[in-house]
């Protein structure tokens, strides 16, 4: 049925007050005086003024607009509930309009829109020559907030509750259909309960509260652009999977039932004893398949409950698909699990009688309990034959050869390798990539970032699966080649290891964050977690594989070889696989120190004031880093440290960078008073660190390359330089009078002199830049003396530093002098 009717010849605004308020609206404005529909215009003061004769010739086209609707005026005299007065709150009629004007006009059949509608039909016209249309008299209008939704509800036993909510929804433009169809657009539920909430979940709906009805009103009375079906609106009044459940859960740990217990809470559920006559949900910490439920564990279920007894699996993927999944696809074998039933029979939507379990595409719920009952008794007669087979196999084993054994081993390792890559790629990978929801799991950059690099690592392992198969298995012989099923896939093995290994880090990072941010995701993998094929596994712990399967190989090709003749054909062909393993294992190793090295440079050069712009370079690797003190003389002829500020030495492959350590956290006095400039709150943190000058840690010194050491003293002879060493460099540009030399003291408790100096030697013995001429030759030098060491360029670098913080307290203190200051010490100069 329309709402809407033919167009309005006469609006009637009831009330002065809303008259006044609808004249400062410039769409009111805009419509009925510049556009010259004023004549269409007539306000009645008060509702005492409302005469429905003077109306009644024309009152088909007649709109009057009020302010305030009341919930529903033919329920509001006839119904003694005890909520009524509660609900009636919500629209009660105000002053605006006489108080009982709705009342009056509504049972005298008149049609009524609401000041907020009226508004918003202007705002939607495409011109403001358009008329508006009418709405039914048996359809008020109050405003737009529920336009274009189709609503059906369910669960709600309070018939005077269902009339009012449905009236609400009418009243913001809603309409309404007893079923759940392809049509419907929202479930209002009053629990997670029956065939209609079943059918929702089937379908994908949103299924509200019944107080998104109810705020939805009221956030709508005074808001034009309020929509009850914004994203965030819907999902903070979406109805939560355990609303009104009792629910125990037994055989958990403590720090697992604490988490499941706030989950509950948190999702409107109530945790009970298990023992309690009020429990509708018994969950067990078992998987289906792979535990044995432990009967003594649910020793204390009341046999007179009606409680369902569910795997843990059935609160996790309630959680993950936000909606109570059917507790029978999930439920105990061997107990009777029935829901509770009210004492009065329930009338079933027809059409929906019968429909699958699939609760939502993305997930398996289409174990029956029948079925898993008969997997329970096919795997209790497997225990019985398998006790004979083990003692078949242990005679077959006994007759076979220890090469064979040990073929049979890496077949075996290999086919559960594949197993666990399938897993991952079936119950992880594919349903993340591929939602069927129009809200995804998680978003698209997360999975490429944690699966982006399994899949090639799962097609190879799954060809070299068929291979071995065949010659292990299905066709075995002595001198079947296995070493050539790893020597012909070892170029795919080349390019598809590198990539998973060296970034697992941060496929680890990833899995964990999201963990913490998105709860579906977390209940994703808590349901994963809790299907027998990852036997209790986390995706992380199964994800390790990959980088664990190389070595394994390398050590059960290292004991084929030694069970092979050197006479077999296939003895050559083990060590070179052999060998294509250890291959792709140095690459990886060496591809993952390159990659640690180019982050490291990265922050490096970032975290460095003034850096040099060609520090930076592919070239270049970094090896470590180290804090020391230069040493200098002083004006007494004493050497002693550099007091002021510390120095860093950065040694990469082809040279060090000295950078000095900047003190971040300084305070500045100006006559004793501490000057402190507040951040405002609304500052971001990016935009407070401009504000601070965005400060680095270090700032750049010197650039020494390595090609210009001469040599290195590990000792001196002074006293006051006993845990010093001294570098000594050719001339530069910036100090040309003579030798550089650098006597530094290691202050740093990570790294010792003796380590730093060792690793100096390595670069400069292996320097990676073939351009540099290195003549320095490693040897130990005798210690050297103060008169030997020309300290003038180390006084250079210091004061250099001491010159930067000069001026850096000179420019602090010139700008906390306040302005009359400045003006009175300007009038003094002249």
């Amino acid at each position: 049925m329309s709402i809407l009717r033919p167009t309005v010849q006469q609006f009637v605004i009831v009330g002065k007050q809303l008259l006044e308020d609808l004249s400062k609206h410039e769409l009111f404005n805009r419509y009925f005086v510049t556009k010259q529909h004023g004549h269409q215009l007539r306000t009645i003061d008060s509702i005492d003024e409302f005469h429905i004769e003077e109306f009644a010739a024309n009152l088909g086209q007649t709109l009057f607009v009020v302010k305030h609707f009341d919930i529903d005026p033919n329920y509001q005299n006839t119904n003694n509930n005890n909520n009524s007065s509660q609900h009636d709150k919500i629209g009660q009629t105000s002053d605006y309009d006489g108080g009982k004007c709705f009342s009056i006009l509504y049972s005298n059949k008149c049609s009524i829109m609401g000041s907020v509608a009226l508004l918003q039909h202007i705002r939607n016209l495409k011109t403001m020559d358009e008329p508006i249309n009418n709405v039914p008299a048996e359809r008020p209008l109050h405003n737009l907030a529920m336009q274009n939704t189709l609503i059906t509800f369910s669960g709600i036993p309070d018939k005077f509750e269902a009339q009012q909510l449905l009236t609400l929804t009418r009243y913001m433009g809603a309409k309404s259909r007893e079923d759940v169809t392809n049509r419907t657009t929202h479930l209002v539920a009053g629990n997670p309960r029956g065939t209609k909430y079943r059918r929702a979940l089937e379908l994908g709906l949103a299924i509200m509260n019944v107080s998104w009805v109810r705020e939805s009103y009221r956030l709508a009375q005074n808001d034009l652009e309020f929509e009850a079906s914004m994203s965030v609106i819907v999902q903070h009044y979406k109805l939560k999977p355990f609303h009104g459940l009792h629910m125990a859960f037994v055989g958990f740990k403590e720090d697992d039932a604490r988490e499941l217990s706030e989950l509950t809470t948190a999702n409107e559920g109530i945790v009970v004893d298990a023992a309690d006559l009020s429990c509708t949900h018994i969950v067990v910490d078992a998987i289906s398949g792979f535990d044995d439920t432990n009967t003594q564990m649910l020793s204390s279920v009341n046999q007179t409950s009606n409680a369902h007894i569910v795997y843990k699996e059935w609160f996790w993927a309630s959680l993950e698909m936000e909606g109570k999944a059917n507790e029978d696809a999930y439920s105990v074998p061997g107990f009777k699990n029935q829901a509770r039933r009210s004492s009065r029979p329930r009338r079933t939507s027809t059409g929906y009688n019968s429909f699958s379990m699939m609760l939502s595409p993305s997930l398996d719920y289409s174990r029956s309990p029948e079925s898993m009952l008969v997997n329970q008794n096919e795997r209790q007669v497997s225990r019985a034959q398998s006790v004979s087979c083990i003692a078949e196999e242990q005679q077959d084993l006994s007759q076979i050869t220890a090469r064979h054994r040990a073929c049979l081993e890496l077949l075996q390792t290999e086919r559960n390798y594949v197993r666990i890559l399938e897993t991952i790629v079936t119950l992880f990978k594919v349903p993340l990539e591929n939602p069927d929801a129009a809200d995804p799991i998680l978003p698209m950059t997360d999975v490429k970032i944690i699966f982006g690099n399994l899949t090639p690592i799962f097609e190879v392992h799954k060809k070299m699966l068929n291979n071995l198969t065949g010659l292990i298995e299905t066709d075995w012989k002595e001198t079947n080649c296995i070493g050539k099923v790893f020597v012909s896939h070892s170029i795919e093995l080349l390019k598809a290891y590198p990539p998973f290994v060296n970034f697992f880090e941060d496929t680890k990072k990833t899995i964990n964050n999201c963990d913490q941010k998105y709860p579906r995701f977390h209940a994703f993998l808590k349901r994963c977690q809790s299907r027998i094929e990852c036997k209790r596994e986390s995706l992380t712990e199964m994800l390790i594989r990959p980088v664990q399967r190389l070595p394994s190989i390398s050590l059960i090709l290292t004991e084929l070889i030694k069970r092979t003749d050197e006479s077999n054909p296939d003895k050559k062909y083990l060590v070179e696989a052999l060998e294509s393993i250890r291959r792709v294992m140095n690459l990886i190793n060496e591809d993952k120190r390159k990659t640690e090295g180019q982050i490291a440079m990265f922050d490096i050069v970032n975290n460095i004031e003034d850096c040099p712009p060609n520090l930076l370079s592919a070239l270049r690797r970094f090896v470590c880093k180290v804090e020391a003190r230069l040493l200098f003389m002083s004006n007494d002829n004493g050497i002693v440290p550099s007091k002021s500020h510390k120095v860093v030495l950065f040694l990469f492959s082809d040279l060090i960078e000295i950078c000095k350590v900047r003190s971040l956290k300084r305070s500045h006095s100006s006559k004793g008073n501490r000057t402190y400039v507040p951040i405002p709150r609304s500052i971001n943190h990016a935009q407070s660190n401009k504000m601070s000058g965005n400060k680095k840690e270090h700032r750049h010194l010197d650039e020494l390359r390595l090609c210009d050491i001469m040599k290195v003293y590990k000792k001196c002879e002074s006293v006051e330089m006993t845990d010093a060493f001294v570098i000594q460099a050719r001339p530069s540009p910036r100090y040309d009078q003579n030798f550089r030399y650098y006597p530094f003291v290691i202050d740093d408790e990570s790294i010792s002199k003796a380590q730093f100096i060792e690793r100096l030697e390595d670069c400069l013995c292996t320097c990676d830049d073939p351009e540099q001429v290195i003549d320095y030759v490693p040897n130990d030098l005798p210690p050297i003396s103060n008169d030997e060491i020309d300290f003038g360029f180390a006084s250079l670098l210091v004061h250099s530093m001491e010159k930067s913080r000069l001026s850096r307290v000179l420019s602090i203190r010139q700008s906390l002098l306040s302005p009359s200051l400045k003006s009175q010490r300007m009038h003094n100069n002249h």
